[in-house]
């Protein structure tokens, strides 16, 4: 996922425990995504701030969700030893399904939340199956924030999801509320700083970001533009 600054501000207060300048920002609920938050949630239990956890959730924030890291919060508390947290999070309902995405914003009939939830989860059968029941023109849709699910799959590296979406026609070049694409999605994570769980992990990390380069390259050989350029050619809005 592609954070805007706004966005990037408050990740960063969740990480130092800045909770009466969180809240100010959630005031604005529009404007923090339910994914923003979740991500938010992680961060915060990596560093073992409860009070900011117990905050995110009572904002609506999920520690069962996994963020683009495909790292729950949960797991993150447990990787970390924060015990508190842990026991804050273990009193947190759950569904049977542990990666249990948040209750989804859209408004719209259409919208299928297990189908985002599949392409989020790398889960290709699941995938697979939604889509031969609601319709290929079902991979083209959106959730609140614009993204679609070849944005979503394009930046966790889930090189099967993005073929098999590209397979059955989904748009390369749609952009999100944000104006980023797939294409800006699939650069993303190479280029930024290995968080500490990946570091401990090199081999995995390393492994997703050489699937990352080869979702880069089908969406090039598919015709996917940076956002950027379809803004400059007029193409979509700013």
């Amino acid at each position: 996922m592609v954070f805007n600054e706004l966005e990037q501000d408050f990740l960063c207060l969740a990480s130092r425990g800045r909770n009466q300048q969180l809240e100010s920002l959630l005031a604005a609920q529009d404007e923090i995504s339910i994914d923003t938050r979740c991500e938010a949630l992680v961060l915060a239990a990596r560093t073992g701030k409860v009070e900011t956890c117990q905050l995110l959730i009572d904002h609506g924030a999920n520690p069962n969700y996994p963020g683009y890291r495909s790292i729950n919060a949960f797991q993150m508390a447990e990787q970390e030893n924060r015990r508190r947290v842990t026991e804050l999070f273990a009193s947190f309902p759950c569904d049977e399904d542990s990666s249990a995405e948040p209750e989804a914003l859209s408004d719209e009939p259409s919208f299928d939340k297990e189908l985002f939830l599949a392409a989020k989860t790398n889960d290709l059968n699941e995938l697979k199956i939604r889509i031969h029941q609601l319709g290929k023109e079902i991979v083209n849709q959106r959730d609140d924030s614009g993204y679609t699910l070849l944005m979503h799959a394009s930046h966790r590296g889930f090189l099967t999801v993005v073929e098999e979406l590209l397979r059955v026609g989904a748009d390369v070049n749609a952009a999100n509320n944000a104006g980023q694409t797939a294409l800006n999605y699939s650069e993303l994570l190479p280029l930024t700083r290995p968080s500490y769980w990946q570091l401990r992990r090199k081999w995995a990390f390393w492994m997703h970001v050489r699937r990352q380069k080869r979702i880069h390259r089908l969406l090039l050989d598919a015709g996917g533009c940076r956002g950027q350029q379809l803004i400059s050619e007029g193409k979509i809005s700013a």
